[in-house]
């Protein structure tokens, strides 16, 4: 999805649920700070969008989005591992961080 706003018709077609439960939905959604309502629909908060990867991206991209915040958190997680430690790790920028 590229558009920063959404209609409730759109998305009850979409999820083939009634307008009622979406604007349910989008009330929630609201009051979690995730979206602003807006006239027939949502769209997302300035300071939201900024933090979000709307489009699926390359990791080089996700890499410099909240850095300030992922290096510290892979480097207290590897302070956390001892010798004999049985580790899994997935692709994300975060723990590319950690592995670091």
């Amino acid at each position: 999805m590229n558009e920063r706003k959404i209609l409730v018709s759109d998305l009850s077609t979409k999820f083939n649920v009634s307008p009622s439960s979406i604007r349910l939905d989008l009330t929630e959604l609201e009051k979690r700070g995730l979206l602003r309502r807006t006239y027939g629909g949502a769209m997302l908060p300035d300071l939201l969008e900024k933090q979000i990867i709307l489009h699926k991206s390359v990791l080089q991209t996700r890499q410099k989005v909240l850095i300030e915040e992922k290096e510290p958190i892979g480097n207290a997680a590897a302070h956390l591992i001892e010798d004999g430690d049985s580790l899994i790790l997935d692709g994300g920028s975060t723990v590319e961080c950690f592995a670091q």
